[in-house]
């Protein structure tokens, strides 16, 4: 994501999210994650999206990573649980 989108979705590194993480391989060499992004969008105008439609798109895309973030503690009731780290709301 550019500068601006990172702001627009508060993105941070990939190293910051827990989904990106699971694989513990975050490049992958001679692959340019930039370039693919690009190509990416371009492809979306291309097929006719909106620009509204691809930024809702990238909106969803950076909450599934904002939401993998959230860590779950047991509650104190049965069947119940409570977020455990806060700072990912």
């Amino acid at each position: 994501a550019n500068p601006k989108e990172r702001e627009q979705f508060a993105l941070g590194r990939s190293e910051d999210y827990s989904y990106l993480n699971v694989g513990e391989c975050i490049q992958i060499p001679g692959v340019d994650d930039a370039a693919e992004y690009r190509q990416m969008k371009e492809a979306m105008v291309k097929i006719g999206m909106k620009e509204e439609e691809i930024t809702s798109c990238m909106r969803t895309l950076a909450a599934v990573l904002h939401i993998g973030n959230i860590e779950f503690a047991a509650g104190d009731k049965t069947d119940s649980s409570k977020i455990e780290n806060r700072p990912a709301l």
